[in-house]
């Protein structure tokens, strides 16, 4: 079984090699009061997020996703705080959709689509534990992810 995440959170930016440990909690959440980090899988593969301007590389191949390998199960959950954040519906983005999510920073936040954006959005990256600061654009056309059958 597979986990799916950004890139910019087990995948390091571009900068994990395949096999490497991910922990929970992670190395920003290690704090005094946190439980003690254990492996819950291994680094799998990724999508890359390359930085440039638009004019110079191709941003529709951006997107920030990464894959691991569960060794775990039984330590994990989709359970974040006080939310889940496995979506029940699944479904076309469209101005008026109401959306969630969770984050470790943020915790749940909930939000209406305004808009679609009409031309590249720019993404700051700052992960200083790998020493990575750097703007990824990225198209706003809908596409699907395709996993090849190896995968999963």
């Amino acid at each position: 079984m597979f986990g799916m995440t950004n890139n910019h959170v087990s995948g390091a930016c571009n900068h994990a090699m395949p096999g490497l440990s991910i922990l929970a909690p992670g190395p920003v959440d290690a704090t005094q009061d946190a439980c003690d980090p254990f492996p819950i899988g291994r680094h799998s593969r990724l999508l890359p997020i390359n930085d440039g301007i638009p004019e110079n590389i191709n941003i529709d191949q951006n997107c920030d996703v990464s894959l691991f390998s569960f060794s775990a199960l039984d330590r994990v959950s989709s359970h974040q705080g006080s939310a889940y954040d496995t979506p029940g519906v699944v479904g076309q983005p469209v101005p008026g959709t109401r959306v969630k999510k969770v984050g470790r920073t943020t915790g749940l936040t909930s939000g209406t689509l305004v808009a679609q954006a009409a031309s590249a959005i720019p993404v700051a990256y700052n992960v200083n534990e790998y020493g990575v600061k750097k703007i990824v654009w990225f198209d706003t056309e809908p596409r699907r992810l395709v996993v090849s059958a190896d995968v999963v």
